[in-house]
């Protein structure tokens, strides 16, 4: 078996142990949709739709990064004259129509690109569609999918949610914030000494903001909640903010204007962050200052105006690009309260875990999309723990980076690749690959369902457990076993330089097979090793301490060295075979089948050996230069004889009458072997020679009669009418 022709995805395991976990994210991305592209709105798939200011109005919708134009309700061929507000989930787009069919400035909507006009007639009223298709078009509610119209009476609309529960405000000698439900009017109340408020949106949970003011030259933003209105803290003097949109998350949005000044901006604003100027979110290189945003998505997804240093308009699309944990111990993954800008992450959001205390984050329960996760990265002063509760994490960059005060544990799948320069606790863990990077500890009483790259350490103390299963794996750092269980499905690399396995008192079961062109160190007490394992010229495996034992259970071979120390034991019950040494001066018992060499070769042992009754020597015969052309083996102690000996004739070879081939070499022997298979070749009779050091194998032709010196048994018995069939000879003790 060529070592160097493993599968390449062990190599290329091995090869990105030293990835970079450090991965600088921008607050935010910042897509500019173009110069006059005014954008008004954006739903939760990410889908824009605006007006393009010109000599004629353009209505249009951004999806997937393309723009389509959309129709004039007169001219449905034509794209002229029309501006879009508003659209839901299902993309169904607001708008109006100018010089339309039923009013100069008539309301309309547009499903998959064809155009209705809803026939109010002229309005210049705000307009808002919900996900269940009801719009609100000043004092008046339409259900596109009836097309039943209400009157509101006094009461004027800018939003509605998914309930119905329209926002707006009650038109009058002062303008009074106002929701409408069901038929009548619930009045909002001032906040403060406020004499005029208006609420531009609300969200699924009844939550409403926008503005009031007592008439003099400055507004501040309100949001009502619970009854009650609240002033949103401000971070500039003399200036007015207004409040454009809330989000089911509690986000809100809005615009400020500095009168000292006189300059622009817009505004992001959680309950737990309070508000920021979406501003310092931007790269400057970007050159764009967002004077406006008037709406938000649930998955941090913001629209809005931009102007350019030269004062041109652009409509922009802005992602908040990074969700970072706020949340107490304990806290959950899927609460939004936990994170910095009151959102659950989505696939457009890196996810940074990192605490200056301890902290645990549990969950997610279900799937979370999410663009990148970075655990424990920051170096800050406490440990964050990521405990996965069942569910799945996605990121689309399709890699978890876990940091040196990360730890990751608990039940659930990563859908992507783990690097881990922190902890990893093992319980029920699912990835593509987990690389434990240097520094990087794996250990636990569970399992790890992945390909696994290790660089750091692996560690599996007394009564753990752990599961590694996957297909290739690679190690070049070190896994160390002291008295508990690894169990390794597929194949194992244990690489040159720096890899190492350690047992004492160990359990390792390596059922898709052990490549070692490293060390194994097995130290004390007894140690169980399954599976197969071809032991690479260059790989040591070592079995020391007084009173160890070492049980090989499948096939070995030895193309290196393997030493079983003075006062050690090492018992192999499979197939060995392989060119390496044995070194070390202890007892080595082989109750399997013995193979020197690849077909021939050349086997040595340094210290005492014993062949149990069910082992096989297999000596081969191909040639007459020894250990090369025909197998050899040597012991430098005493060999104990036992099972049986089978010697072959390999790749056609021919003896001939006089030929002696010394199979082995020991200080000495005891006991025989119980069986003794021959080659057949006509008109030729082997025979097995035995002095004190040496058993060797000669041939003579079926005419004479062989007369060994030594005191070996001379086999006198047998017939020569039997040298055209292989020979069994049983040997009585």
């Amino acid at each position: 078996m060529n070592f160097f022709k493993l599968n390449a995805l062990t190599v290329a395991i091995a090869a990105t142990l030293a990835v970079d976990t450090a991965q600088a994210v921008p607050a935010a991305q910042l897509d500019l949709l173009g110069q006059n592209m005014m954008a008004a709105a954006v739903n939760n798939h990410g889908d824009v739709v605006g007006t393009q200011l010109g000599l004629e109005y353009k209505a249009w919708l951004w999806r997937n990064g393309a723009f389509t134009y959309l129709p004039h309700a007169a001219n449905p061929q034509g794209i002229a004259d029309a501006s879009a507000v508003d659209l839901n989930d299902a993309g169904v787009v607001i708008g109006r129509s100018y010089g339309g069919i039923k009013g100069n400035d008539s309301p309309t909507y547009w499903i998959n690109g064809t155009v209705t006009e809803v026939g109010l007639g002229n309005t210049s009223d705000f307009m808002a569609i919900n996900n269940n298709g009801t719009m609100v078009i000043g004092n008046n509610l339409y259900d596109t999918v009836s097309g039943i119209w209400t009157d509101t009476v006094s009461f004027y609309g800018k939003a509605i949610n998914d309930s119905g529960t329209a926002a707006g405000y009650q038109s009058g000698q002062n303008a009074q914030a106002a929701l409408y439900s069901g038929g009548s009017t619930t009045l909002l109340p001032q906040y403060a000494d406020d004499w005029y408020s208006v609420a531009n949106a609300i969200n699924s949970q009844g939550v409403a903001v926008g503005y009031g003011g007592n008439g003099g030259l400055y507004s501040h933003a309100v949001i009502w909640e619970n009854g009650q209105a609240h002033k949103l803290d401000s971070f500039k003097a003399n200036s007015s903010y207004h409040a454009d949109t809330i989000s089911d998350n509690g986000q809100v949005v809005g615009a400020f204007r500095d009168w000292s000044g006189f300059s622009s901006g817009a505004f992001l604003w959680t309950a737990s962050s309070g508000m920021k100027d979406l501003n310092d979110l931007v790269d400057p290189a970007a050159g764009m200052t967002l004077i406006s945003a008037t709406d938000i998505n649930e998955h941090g997804q913001i629209v809005g105006l931009a102007h350019s240093q030269d004062g041109k308009g652009f409509g922009y699309l802005l992602t908040i690009a990074e969700s970072i944990w706020t949340g107490a111990h304990n806290g959950s993954w899927d609460d939004a309260a936990n994170w910095d800008w009151n959102m659950r992450p989505s696939e457009l959001q890196q996810v940074s875990l990192d605490s200056d205390t301890s902290k645990t984050v549990i969950g997610p329960a279900a799937n979370a999309q999410i663009k990148g996760l970075a655990l424990g990265t920051q170096n800050l002063d406490g440990y964050t723990t990521l405990k996965l509760n069942g569910g799945d994490i996605s990121p689309e960059s399709l890699h978890l980076m876990i940091g040196g005060k990360g730890i990751l544990t608990g039940d659930g799948r990563i859908n992507g690749d783990v690097y881990s320069s922190g902890k990893i606790v093992a319980d029920n863990l699912y990835a593509y690959n987990v690389i434990n990077q240097a520094g990087g500890v794996l250990t636990g009483n569970g399992a790890i369902h992945a390909n696994l790259g290790n660089e750091g350490e692996i560690r599996v103390a007394a009564g753990q457990n752990l599961l590694v299963d996957g297909d290739n794996h690679a190690n070049v750092g070190k896994m160390e076993v002291i008295s508990g269980e690894l169990e390794v499905n597929g194949n194992l690399t244990n690489y040159p330089n720096s890899g190492v396995i350690a047992g004492r008192n160990a359990t390792l079961r390596f059922n898709g097979g052990l490549h070692n062109v490293a060390s194994v160190a097995l130290t004390g007490g007894y140690n169980d090793i399954s599976g197969d394992i071809v032991n690479h010229d260059g790989g040591k495996i070592a079995i020391t301490g007084l009173g160890t034992s070492s049980v090989f259970y499948d096939d070995m071979v030895n193309d290196g060295e393997i030493k079983t120390a003075t006062g050690a034991g090492s018992i192999f019950l499979g197939t060995v075979s392989g060119n390496g040494e044995f070194t070390g001066g202890g007892q080595v018992f082989f109750e399997g089948d013995l193979r020197p060499g690849h077909s021939p070769g050349y086997m040595s042992v340094d210290g005492d050996v014993s062949f149990g009754t069910g082992n096989t020597l297999t000596m081969e015969i191909g040639g007459y230069q020894r250990g090369t052309e025909y197998d050899a083996f040597d012991v430098n102690g005493v060999l104990n004889l036992g099972g049986a000996l089978d010697i072959t004739l390999w790749n056609g070879f021919s003896a001939k009458a006089g030929d002696l081939f010394t199979l082995i070499e020991a200080d000495s022997f005891l006991g025989d072997f119980s069986q003794i298979f021959f080659p057949e070749l006509a008109g030729l009779h082997f025979d097995l020679l035995r002095d004190a050091n040496h058993i060797s194998l000669s041939v003579a032709s079926t005419s004479a009669v062989p007369l060994p010196a030594s005191g070996w048994l001379m086999l006198t018995s047998l017939l020569g009418g039997l040298f055209n069939q292989r020979r069994r000879v049983v040997v009585q003790a």
